[in-house]
């Protein structure tokens, strides 16, 4: 990643963290918590319907749904939904989801980080990437958790090069970066395709991540592109 290189902004859920299991505690403790026990369709639907999510509120407004007998089939399914909570709704579901995420990560440190799993095989490169200021996470997570969960990965990610887009449009976060000088261009891999889409930057290249919570009709899309665990080892600048 020498001079002229692109930016490099990744994703962290899916990408460079197996989190389904946190996030779906996270969100059941704020939807239910004195339950003492969890419905096993709730979590295998929970793990079905991840591909849908974006940001906190939705795992809740996910848990919701799946409460009430709300069948998501694609996409537009769910943003039906988001758009029947209406954005102050979305916003409590927010608020509530993050203050049951840090009661937990509060109670048992490492317990909670346990739920939040690194892909073995990039952590090498993301120890090497975490040196480079062209390598930067990008994600609706809240940068102060994710800085917390790499940390226990024996990675020291400055937390300046963590960027937390919230509701935002990420390709527009990138947009504002490049202008301000980063890079003149980017990459960006995110296992979300509706992030992908989004983008209108031609100075931006979007890359679906393969590992992550990604539904096998995304991969039928004319023109996609796609990278593997390997390819993006080779592009953090490590052997494939």
């Amino acid at each position: 990643m020498g001079n002229g290189a692109p930016a490099i902004f990744l994703d962290f859920d899916g990408v460079l963290c197996d989190s389904v299991d946190e996030c779906f505690a996270s969100s059941w403790l704020a939807l239910a918590p004195e339950a003492r026990s969890i419905p096993i369709a709730t979590r295998r639907l929970f793990g079905s319907y991840r591909p849908y999510i974006r940001r906190g509120a939705d795992y809740l407004l996910l848990q919701y749904c799946i409460e009430g007998g709300v069948e998501i089939r694609r996409q537009e399914d769910f943003d039906r939904e988001i758009e029947r909570a209406g954005p102050e709704r979305m916003e409590e579901l927010d608020r509530r989801f993050y203050a049951a995420r840090r009661a937990l990560a509060s109670r048992d440190p490492a317990s909670w980080l346990s739920l939040n799993r690194p892909y073995p095989r990039l952590l090498p490169a993301l120890k090497r990437a975490a040196a480079s200021p062209l390598a930067r996470i990008l994600s609706t997570k809240r940068a102060a958790f994710i800085r917390e969960i790499v940390s226990s990965w024996g990675i020291d990610w400055p937390l300046d090069r963590i960027h937390d887009s919230g509701s935002g449009v990420k390709g527009e976060l990138i947009g504002s970066l490049l202008d301000a000088g980063s890079a003149e261009t980017a990459v960006f891999v995110d296992d979300q395709i509706d992030h992908l889409d989004r983008l209108r930057d031609p100075r931006i290249r979007g890359y679906l991540a393969l590992w992550g919570y990604v539904k096998p009709e995304w991969l039928e899309r004319p023109g996609l592109r796609a990278i593997d665990q390997e390819g993006l080892v080779a592009m953090l600048g490590g052997s494939p």
